[in-house]
């Protein structure tokens, strides 16, 4: 028994042994990763040794290193937290931790309170045992700075300066507060001892260059970038810093002389060719970049795919889409599963904006955002697609995505607000425009997006005032001078709506909006004769596209010529089987001639060909109406807003036609309450609202609404009528005539005017 005894804890002490022998052997092999620069091989060694040794303070503390060298500060700091809980005291894993925080607090804009106490505890702690040390005086100083108290920060980093010369972490941040608090003699001072002491990082040199070149000393400021070429030799990123700078000041041939000494040496410097070849493309030297992609290629034959992707770009960048396409089908067929290939092949499909290349794109997205879920440039593509697909629900699925994987992607909450901008959503325009202007205020389209906003909720006055502004900043910007027209059209401007679109509309040489401004302005001032006549003379003149052939089919269908309309709209749908606008005119202009088979022959092949577009169903709903067909006409409706559930404008008129035709009334009413919550209690929507409560038998809740209405618009014959109806119900005849008398004063619509009179007969 003893044997046995003795066996067994022998066995345990041996395997005991083993672990530790295994987990001192992963340490081994992470440090000499740290030590070599390999970080993720290093982090891989430390967890494996943490596994062997889970009570291992050291490993936890080279693995919290390892993360800062990869910059993955939430997980260093986690791992460090570890750390310092099994090694009490220990001032290198404190040091480290404290470093962390000071990160992980400054890069988070809302300054959270625990990190900033956690640095104040780590910080004194350190102090405690060692107040005059390095690196208490080091993170004395961040503290210092980030309390606002700049002058102390310095005088913290210039003591630990003197405790520790020449150390990157310490220059470089007292360089940086110096010339921050205005004392750029001693910035320089300072900077250039550094790199006589040989000590200098690039963050030094960098500082003294930008230094220098804000107090517009050229000479300083390129000297400064020579120094750094020739003290670290080794550094191609620093000679093609040089060479940039050169271009940028048009000093070519020495930028010339320069990247021709780095080509001498690939094989010190790989991938040079790619690298200089793109320095010339930023500075928009296409010509020598080209040559140097081509150049690249034959010394790389390997590397060809990583030249001709960016040679795409070039072509891109020219305009040359034909010939970037025939690159792009030439890299797939080396290569068919390359992933960049693909989303610019993708790219190249849904900038042609033809339906079936716009479903091509989007299958292909769809692919590659399944295969890589987590990168947020390519659902951002994705959400393009969806875009052009007219599918804006999805497009704001992924967009929303898309911000949850990156905060600052600005591009998202921009495209959020076209998205917006297409679902009439005034408040959820200004709610993504917002962080796009905060960064970049000057931004032309989220200054024009801004002022539609504020149009669409009422603030007529402060749209028209950013228009005006961004119209004085951007003269040329003639989407705002015709949306300005736009918005004379909607306060019943004719004349000067018809100023501006006649400003900006050139016979032969069309603006497209400038040409449909003006013909809805004729339009609407009864012109309807003028208005075709102006659009047939420039269908004329012009390219017949697509757009000017449906536009004159509109203007021609309103002049009451259907014929002409017809015949404008056949070759339009035979180029576009999918032209949805064409399809629903077409389906009009049948039902007006009474052939409503043919209409809906029309509307149900575009339903099936665009199953989540909602106009199909609305217009189906509109004929099923007409023909007496309600049941069916509010399947449709339902149908439309089941795929449009954010659009105000829709849940508004399908909780009117509910009300007024005998639908569910708790229906309507939930309809209509989303459509004031979603527009902001704008008036036709309160209207609306007030409408389904009256039809409820609600009447004091309609009557408060409709009082309001009718004080705010005293002119809007529609709210007159609506509370007259209310004040009728509610018992007060004589106040009801009065309200429907003056509605009819107003010049209603002919079909309210009818049911005016028919109830002040029935009042009497």
């Amino acid at each position: 028994m003893k044997t046995t005894a003795f066996a067994s804890l022998a066995l345990l002490a041996a395997l005991a042994s083993s672990g530790c022998t295994s987990s001192a052997r992963y340490m081994e092999r992470g440090e000499k990763f740290l030590a070599a620069g390999k970080y993720e091989d290093a982090s891989l060694n430390f967890r494996k040794a943490i596994q062997k040794d889970p009570k291992s303070g050291e490993a936890y503390h080279q693995l919290g290193l390892s993360e800062i060298k990869q910059k993955n500060f939430v997980s260093a700091y986690q791992t460090l937290l570890h750390a310092a809980q099994l090694l009490p005291g220990d001032h290198d894993t404190q040091v480290l931790l404290a470093n962390v925080c000071i990160e992980l607090y400054s890069a988070d804009p809302h300054r959270p309170k625990a990190l900033y106490d956690q640095v104040v505890q780590l910080v004194n702690a350190i102090g405690n045992k060692d107040p005059g040390g390095y690196d208490t005086l080091r993170l004395r100083g961040y503290l210092a700075v980030i309390d606002h108290k700049l002058k102390d920060g310095i005088a913290y980093f210039e003591r630990a300066n003197q405790v520790r010369p020449w150390q990157p972490e310490v220059v470089a941040r007292l360089m940086g507060d110096l010339i921050q608090d205005q004392q750029l003699v001693e910035a320089e001072k300072l900077g250039e001892a550094t790199i006589q002491q040989g000590k200098a990082d690039a963050t030094v040199y960098d500082l003294l260059f930008s230094a220098y070149g804000n107090a517009h000393d050229m000479e300083k400021a390129e000297s400064v970038l020579k120094r750094k070429v020739a003290n670290n030799p080794k550094h191609v990123e620093y000679g093609l810093q040089l060479a940039q700078y050169y271009l940028r000041v048009q000093k070519t041939s020495d930028a010339a002389a320069i990247i021709k000494g780095l080509l001498q040496h690939p094989s010190d410097f790989p991938q040079i060719y790619l690298q200089a070849a793109n320095l010339y493309a930023r500075a928009g030297n296409a010509e020598e970049a080209k040559r140097l992609y081509e150049e690249g290629i034959r010394h790389e034959p390997k590397n060809a795919a990583a030249y001709q992707k960016r040679m795409v770009v070039l072509l891109l960048e020219q305009g040359k889409k034909e010939e970037a396409a025939r690159l792009v089908d030439a890299i797939l067929r080396q290569a068919p599963t390359d992933s960049e290939g693909l989303q610019t092949r993708a790219m190249l499909l849904l900038d042609t904006r033809k339906p079936e290349n716009i479903d091509q794109a989007l299958a292909q997205f769809q692919t590659l955002s399944k295969q890589a879920p987590r990168d947020a440039s390519l659902r951002f593509n994705l959400a393009k697609a969806y875009l052009a697909k007219g599918e804006l629900p999805e497009a704001r699925k992924e967009l929303s995505e898309v911000l949850r994987l990156d905060p600052s992607k600005l591009e998202a909450h921009l495209l959020l607000a076209e998205v917006a901008y297409k679902l009439r959503q005034p408040s959820e325009i200004l709610s993504q425009i917002t962080p796009v202007l905060v960064a970049q205020p000057a931004h032309p389209r989220a200054r024009f997006l801004r002022a539609v906003a504020l149009m669409g909720l009422g603030n007529a006055a402060d749209a028209r005032n950013e228009l005006n502004r961004l119209i004085r900043d951007q003269p040329k910007y003639v989407d705002a001078q015709i949306e300005l027209g736009l918005f004379d059209l909607a306060q019943k401007k004719n004349q000067d709506a018809e100023a501006v679109f006649r400003k900006f509309y050139d016979p032969g040489r069309t603006n497209f909006e400038a040409l449909e401004g003006l013909a809805t302005v004729l339009t609407l001032r009864g012109q309807r004769e003028e208005a075709f006549h102006v659009v047939d003379q420039e269908a004329k003149k012009a390219p017949p596209t697509s757009a000017l052939r449906l536009l004159l089919a509109k203007t021609a269908a309103q002049a009451g010529k259907e014929d002409v309309a017809l015949e404008q709209l056949r070759p339009v749908v035979q180029e576009d089987p999918g032209a949805l606008d064409a399809d629903v005119l077409l389906a009009e202009l049948y039902a007006r001639k009474g052939n409503f088979g043919q209409a809906r022959t029309v509307l149900e092949k575009a339903r099936n060909a665009a199953p989540k577009d909602v106009r199909p169903y609305v217009l189906l709903a509109v004929l099923e109406g007409r023909a007496g067909e309600t049941p069916q006409a509010m399947a449709y409706y339902r149908r439309a807003v089941a795929l449009r559930p954010d659009d105000a404008s829709l849940l508004n008129d399908v909780a009117f036609y509910f009300a007024e035709n005998g639908g569910d009334l708790d229906e309507a009413l939930q309809l209509a309450r989303r459509a004031v919550e979603k527009l902001n209690g704008e008036g036709y929507a309160s209207d609306t609202l007030a409408w389904v409560y009256l039809k409820k038998n609600m009447t004091e809740p309609a009557l408060q609404i409709l009082t309001t209405l009718v004080k705010k618009y005293p002119d809007a014959a529609l709210y007159r009528y609506h509370l007259g109806a209310a004040l009728a119900a509610k018992g007060d005849r004589e106040r009801a005539r009065a309200e429907l008398r003056a509605a009819l004063l107003k010049k209603p619509a002919k079909q309210d005017e009818a049911k005016i009179r028919e109830l002040l007969a029935r009042l009497g």
